[in-house]
């Protein structure tokens, strides 16, 4: 089964997030409320109004984004294990996306 199709909001989000510079600190949770990433995931979201009202959205989108280091580092480790010279500087990024799960993720 392949990922949530919110989970594709993690790139975006981090990236907005780094764009921005946003403190996302080390409190355990991860406060996405700031309108400079909450407008382009409610625009993304405004698609799927036909099946839910948009706070329900937030909340499965809250939780995708919660597991989707876990599909992405899934997938890396397979790209890994089948290619070890695509380790690259960035080889330990699944492990610290694997630690991204414990955060606690509110839109």
């Amino acid at each position: 089964m392949g990922p949530h199709p919110f989970e594709s909001l993690a790139t975006l989000v981090w990236e907005l997030v780094h764009q921005h510079r946003l403190d996302v600190g080390d409190t355990g949770v991860l406060d996405l409320a700031d309108p400079r990433v909450l407008d382009p995931v409610d625009a993304y979201l405004g698609v799927w109004q036909d099946h839910a009202d948009l706070r329900t959205l937030r909340q499965l989108a809250a939780a995708a984004l919660q597991t989707a280091p876990l599909y992405r580092a899934e997938r890396r480790l397979h790209v890994l294990a089948h290619r070890p010279d695509a380790l690259g500087p960035r080889g330990d990024t699944p492990r610290a996306w694997v630690f991204d799960v414990e955060r606690m993720v509110l839109l």
